[in-house]
């Protein structure tokens, strides 16, 4: 049987002295619960009337209690997807499998009762990305494909890593061609994020993934690999060299990036082939079954 939180059992008690104080009142006349005002100002409860107030904190008190750090099992609906090329820059479409990233991580409860969970494993296939066209469409490609992760009875969104208000697909490519260097130092700031001049908007998702231990992932069958972070850089060498890379988490669980498109004596382009790790994000008021232990994760109801 689930724990009921004691804001719930609280607020139950505040809804049944108001039946006694009704029920007082009116002797043996029985109440329409909807007919009786609710102010749910400071309850949190959406309802406005007593009944469905009652069926409201039911509901809440046979909910899940999910912490951070939990194992979560939830298959994603997708057994097969395909990338394709006109996205990526590269030579050929790509088809990964979303359903095999099976256990998740709770890393955050959000605010509105949503829950943020990481894979606990990286993506057997490698994703390439490549050229302008992949540094471009390079954040909102890896949403794209972390979108395919979802289930849609479960969730209700997904990000890349890293991803924080990021421009998915890049616009104005001026900078992106220009055979003068278009910024004389490295990313540092999100000033000329919009115009590919890379981002420090990562840093949110990689500072909470470190603070909990799980930055560094493997596959499933133990191997270690890098994967990507939805996040642009610029990296300046000199006048006559720069790069314009993609983010992403190293074998050993460090912070690297890797050039997707350079200029050295002309514009060249770089070859990447890195593993993906998906963010999802649970409805609120989800059911499971389960301990949420590696040995024991939660089944979703």
């Amino acid at each position: 049987m689930r724990k009921i939180s004691g804001n719930i059992k609280l607020v139950i008690m505040l809804l049944v002295g108001i039946i006694c104080s009704v029920v007082g009142v009116t002797a043996a006349t029985l109440i329409n619960g909807k007919e009786v005002t609710y102010d749910n100002t400071t309850s949190q409860l959406n309802s406005t009337n007593l009944q469905d107030a009652i069926d409201e904190l039911y509901n809440k008190a046979d909910t899940t209690e999910f912490k951070v750090g939990d194992y979560v099992s939830m298959t994603p609906t997708k057994t097969s997807f395909t990338i394709p090329m006109t996205l990526t820059g590269y030579t050929e479409n790509q088809t990964i499998n979303p359903s095999e990233l099976n256990l998740w991580r709770v890393i955050k409860i959000n605010d509105n009762g949503t829950i943020d969970m990481v894979s606990e494993y990286i993506s057997s296939s490698y994703f390439h990305i490549t050229g302008l066209t992949g540094y471009k469409n390079y954040v909102g490609v890896i949403n794209y494909i972390v979108e395919q992760y979802e289930n849609k009875k479960y969730t209700v969104g997904s990000r890349g890593i890293g991803y924080d208000g990021q421009t998915e697909y890049l616009t104005d490519t001026s900078k992106l061609v220009q055979t003068t260097s278009p910024w004389q130092q490295n990313t540092d700031d999100d000033s000329n994020e919009t115009l590919g001049g890379g981002d420090r908007l990562y840093r949110s998702d990689i500072y909470l993934l470190t603070e909990l231990g799980l930055l560094k992932a493997t596959q499933e069958n133990g191997e270690e690999s890098p994967y990507w972070i939805a996040s642009r850089r610029y990296i300046y060498y000199s006048d006559t060299k720069w790069y314009f890379a993609g983010a992403y988490i190293t074998e050993s669980g460090s912070y690297e990036t890797n050039g997707f498109y350079y200029y050295d004596n002309g514009y060249k382009n770089g070859y990447n082939l890195i593993k993906l790790r998906p963010i999802v994000t649970l409805k609120s008021n989800i059911k499971a079954e389960g301990l949420g232990t590696s040995e024991s994760p939660y089944i979703l109801n």
